[in-house]
């Protein structure tokens, strides 16, 4: 593999790593955190639920200031049917300034200025407790054969991990409790029953994370409550998904990271391990085999692909030591008779690529890119003639099976398909979840990335790593990479020059097919053989220009001939998972 494309393939692969790293940040809220002036250091919160249906709340939270702030931001929404009372705020550890917002039946978003302008927390931060206390109506729901209270107690709007979250439920005793239930299940947390009265501890809950909980109720008639169009049945069901699933996400991840390390390792052992090849010499100082250039930089250079532009430059070039174009000026070319017998490659480029885009007879590639500029149509039209002619000679290729690629197939699939479903995946299951299994998604967020980073390795690996040459192929391929040693060895070259000037233009030909004829180039300028001035390529030997102006036009083509360059989670109140009332944010600012 050359210099060149390793380290454009690195570039690549740590550019996807990157891409990836900060995708698993942002899924796991670790952007917002890092922005954050506070962190929450724990939080607790008592609910009375009285026997008319009025749940009493009170919140008591503490956090440290870590960057300079102006003070809290608490909110708060209730859904359809839930209504806000007798909200009270109050702060220890610091005076309340200034206070901005709403406070509303639906809900609260406020602003607490604890100073003037912006306070610079001292060493190790400043401590402050946040103390909510309001009355909720309609939080107890009635459904067609049971009730329930279902309390969102910490919202997803807290970019803030939680070492420790709190609440107490003091339910009156008319209510019977049936059930409980709460989310996320998969993160630490306890819940501990005295009678009617119920602690749910939380540790370690990640930022962004809601946490709620179920108690579904035997059916009772109280003065305030809200309607849920659902069955006892109904519920059960949701909440019997939302515990099913986790073990089939914990399968699922961990097949996708399995196959990330057995799909390689398979496909390489049983597809990619090459016949053994003794050749006689380390480098071939001899043109290996009589197949026109187009036909080597398919095969050699591209791993048995469509020939690219060093592929047409080096077919341009053929063309000319043929005697069907010459050099016209710094970079065009006119067409000549030419008499020599041509190869399929080098008749089809003449008919599809060259002559119809000659002005008078001159095939001018510079002028070529002006007239694609602003023309679409024009463009297309090219690119649509220059493809053909790749894809011709790609077929001729594969069909001598020099390398067998169901390995290669293999693993660039798998590759694919990891590429397209680990952002889906997460995406998805923030979306639609609305973070329903915050730690998983978590620990799923590393797979993903290494899943990931595997994927695009396995991608930019060349096709005969995972693919297999024949072993006619194989010293097909070695012959001919033994020839581009001996040509980028200048020093081999000085030792032992060609003794004509027709191998010289030989070596430039199929230099550029394989990718180096800047190195060629130079050679021959280094030792300038004699008689160079009388060869066909000498302005080729001489100056590069002929070759950046071919090489580049496919991608100018290809520019200007684009357009363009011209469930469960969620839900409503009270039924999937993440319906609960209350939620909202806790932060700063």
């Amino acid at each position: 593999m050359k210099k060149g494309s390793l380290t454009i393939r690195f570039i690549v692969v740590t550019a996807a790593v990157a891409l990836g790293l900060l995708g698993v940040f942002w899924v796991n809220g670790y952007f917002d955190t890092w922005n954050s002036v506070l962190k929450v250091d724990k939080a607790d919160i008592t609910v009375n639920i009285a026997k008319d249906g009025i749940a009493h709340i009170h919140e008591n939270e503490f956090y440290t200031f870590t960057k300079p702030y102006h003070g809290l931001a608490p909110y708060m929404d209730l859904p359809s049917g839930v209504r806000l009372e007798n909200f009270k705020l109050s702060v220890k550890g610091a005076k309340i300034k200034n206070e901005t917002g709403r406070v509303s039946q639906n809900g609260f978003n406020l602003r607490v200025y604890l100073n003037s302008g912006y306070n610079i927390p001292k060493p190790g931060g400043d401590r402050v407790s946040m103390v909510l206390n309001y009355d909720i109506i309609g939080g107890v729901q009635s459904g067609s054969n049971f009730s329930q209270f279902f309390h969102k107690f910490w919202g997803k709007g807290t970019p803030s991990w939680i070492p420790e979250l709190k609440v107490v439920y003091k339910f009156d005793p008319v209510y019977k409790i049936k059930d409980v239930f709460v989310h996320p299940v998969d993160v630490p947390h306890s819940i501990v029953r005295n009678g009617n009265t119920f602690t749910i501890v939380y540790h370690n809950l990640p930022p962004n994370a809601y946490a709620e909980v179920r108690f579904v109720l035997s059916k009772i008639d109280v003065a305030y409550f809200s309607n849920i169009n659902k069955s006892y049945g109904d519920i059960a069901k949701i909440e019997n998904s939302y515990v099913g699933k986790v073990k089939w996400i914990w399968l699922l991840g961990l097949v996708l990271l399995a196959l990330a390390g057995v799909i390689p390792f398979i496909s390489f052992y049983f597809f990619g391990v090459e016949p053994k090849i003794e050749l006689h010499s380390e480098y071939e100082r001899e043109i290996p085999y009589s197949d026109p250039p187009a036909l080597v930089n398919s095969i050699v250079k591209r791993l048995v692909a469509d020939p690219d532009s060093d592929g047409f430059s080096a077919t341009v070039l053929n063309l000319v030591d043929n005697g069907y174009l010459s050099f016209e000026g710094k970079g065009a070319f006119k067409l000549q008779p030419g008499n020599k017998s041509l190869s399929e490659e080098e008749k089809l480029l003449l008919k599809l690529v060259i002559k119809p885009y000659t002005v008078e007879g001159i095939f001018d590639p510079e002028s070529l890119k002006d007239k694609m500029k602003g023309n679409i149509s024009y463009s297309k039209k090219f690119l649509s003639d220059y493809q053909r002619w790749q894809v011709e000679v790609g077929l001729k290729a594969e069909r001598r099976n020099y390398l067998i690629t169901y390995g290669n197939t293999l693993a660039k699939s798998l590759a694919i398909f990891i590429l397209i479903l680990s952002p889906i995946l997460l995406v998805t299951s923030l979306i639609m979840g609305g973070r329903e299994y915050p730690q998983i998604i978590q620990v799923f967020s590393w797979f993903a990335l290494v899943d990931w980073t595997v994927a695009w390795i396995m991608l930019m690996l060349p096709k005969d790593v995972f693919g297999r040459w024949t072993k006619t192929g194989r010293e097909y391929y070695l012959r001919w990479k033994n020839f581009e040693k001996y040509l980028s060895d200048y020093s081999l070259i000085k030792e032992k020059p060609p003794e004509s000037v027709v191998l010289w233009d030989q070596y430039l030909i199929y230099g550029t097919a394989i990718g180096i004829a800047k190195k060629v180039s130079k050679a021959i300028k280094e030792i300038s053989p004699k008689g160079m001035e009388n060869s066909p390529l000498y302005p080729a030997w001489t100056d590069l220009y002929w070759y950046a102006a071919i090489s580049r036009l496919p991608y100018y083509a290809s520019i200007h001939s684009s357009e363009s360059s011209s469930s469960s989670g969620g839900g409503n109140f009270g039924g999937g998972i993440g319906g609960g009332f209350g939620g909202g944010g806790r932060g700063g600012f």
